[in-house]
């Protein structure tokens, strides 16, 4: 591809998705102003960048940099099969046979993983999305990186959408979808978090429609959310499933006896359910795998930002017993003893933020109502749950930060919605720079 094609192509898709933003009735049909999301779109872009940049000129060992190794996979697997576009069909549905890995699968470094637990390999999604890319894009690197900024955008747009419905504020809901600052980063590169983000936004906008009115087309898209959870993060789905059973038993009964089997049964069927039809799915076994798994892969690369962790011994005591610094580490991590670069110091002002809203909820507790305490709960379980495995699995910090991406919009939503600012301070209602601002967005 000569150099100006470089340059044009991303230049021009990127004009095009900032005109749909504007133009297109899909983009129309939302709270927002179309200023407001070409905003928001525009410092993805500029995320996406700065992310790029950082594993160019930082961390400068590409063969292991995230925001290129998918890529750089998918354009293996599509230059390896564009004479055999059987083989290619095969491998996007899923096929790996002898044959395709001696001629097509083994040329890449990560469709095949040094340590896998025994779940799906989310690697293959991401590669086979940059594979199909590449058929319309000829393996443009910035094209590739603008489609996935998209698909996020999407993924939180939708959570924008939903928000506004629940809070009816379009300043905490485009905050909370658009301006989390580790949402932001971590979701605009060629990364697993981008996918992932985009099905949250689907599932939560499913699951919300659904709630008001059954519709075929809704069901769909949440079937759709729902393979694409399984294949990117299935222990985001395992955080997600309990609280959308919540979320559904809150809104649909006000029977006591089924709202407390929701909070506390539902929860443990999800985890006991599968041992007994899928021994092999075992929770608790697969939580000690992908321990296991992790904290070998932070010995084997020397991981820099390591933190000391009791291996799970297998017994559902030790699980329990670890939970609270667990939990504690996730919401708290990293420390001011950690930062070791730029890279940490967003998530440590954003931990200060979580902490400083948490302190203005013990006093300006706002009174909500039954719609929005029934997705407080959601939001709170599915956090609580997600925050748990990644504490109980995870010995890096830096993958503590990237992995809470998914729960962020819903914590800082659930907090600026439970806040009551008017209590805060009187003037607030008139200034002329929210009401600007309110315009604005």
């Amino acid at each position: 591809m000569s150099s100006v094609l470089l340059v044009l192509f991303p230049i021009s898709l990127l004009l095009l998705i900032l005109v749909s933003l504007r133009k297109s009735s899909y983009f129309k049909n939302t709270p927002f102003s179309s200023k407001s999301l070409q905003l928001a779109f525009f410092l993805k872009v500029a995320s996406g960048l700065i992310l790029i940049s950082i594993y160019t000129y930082y961390y400068q060992d590409r063969s292991s940099a995230d925001v290129y190794k998918y890529f750089d996979d998918g354009k293996i697997l599509y230059q390896s099969t564009q004479s055999h576009p059987m083989d290619f069909l095969k491998i996007i549905l899923g096929q790996d046979t002898p044959e395709l890995s001696n001629n097509h699968l083994s040329k890449m470094s990560y469709w095949y993983r040094s340590f896998d637990h025994g779940l799906r390999n989310d690697n293959r999604i991401v590669i086979k999305l940059n594979a199909l890319f590449c058929w319309i894009t000829g393996g443009n690197y910035f094209v590739h990186a603008l489609l996935f900024c998209f698909l996020s955008f999407i993924g939180l747009l939708e959570l924008g959408k939903l928000f506004y419905n629940i809070s009816g504020s379009k300043l905490i809901s485009y905050f909370a979808a658009f301006l989390v600052p580790s949402t932001l980063f971590w979701t605009s590169g060629i990364l697993k978090e981008a996918l992932l983000i985009f099905a949250i936004g689907i599932f939560c906008s499913s699951i919300f429609h659904l709630l008001k009115k059954f519709k075929i087309a809704y069901f769909f898209w949440l079937l759709f959310s729902l393979y694409l959870l399984l294949s990117i993060k299935i222990y985001v789905l395992f955080a997600l499933f309990p609280a959308a059973m919540l979320w559904f038993t809150l809104s649909k009964t006000n029977n006591l006896k089924w709202r407390i089997i929701s909070i506390f049964i539902f929860p443990l069927l999800v985890i006991a359910l599968p041992y007994f039809f899928f021994p092999q799915f075992n929770f608790l076994s697969l939580l000690i795998g992908k321990q296991h798994d992790f904290i070998n892969l932070a010995n084997t690369f020397h991981a820099g930002s390591t933190i000391t962790m009791k291996p799970l011994d297998g017994s559902i005591w030790s699980l329990i017993a670890a939970l609270p610094q667990s939990l504690f580490y996730v919401i708290s991590m990293p420390w001011p003893s950690q930062i070791k670069g730029m890279i940490y110091v967003l998530p440590f002002l954003e931990n200060l933020l979580v902490f400083a809203l948490l302190g203005l909820l013990l006093f300006y507790r706002k009174k909500l109502n039954s719609p929005q305490n029934h997705f407080v709960w959601f939001g709170v379980l599915f956090t609580i749950i997600l925050f748990s495995i990644i504490g109980l699995t995870t010995p890096v910090i830096g993958a503590i930060v990237r992995y809470k991406v998914p729960a962020m919009p819903f914590l800082f939503f659930i907090l600026l919605l439970s806040v009551d600012f008017t209590n805060i301070s009187k003037l607030n209602q008139n200034s002329k720079i929210l009401k600007w601002i309110n315009t604005f967005l």
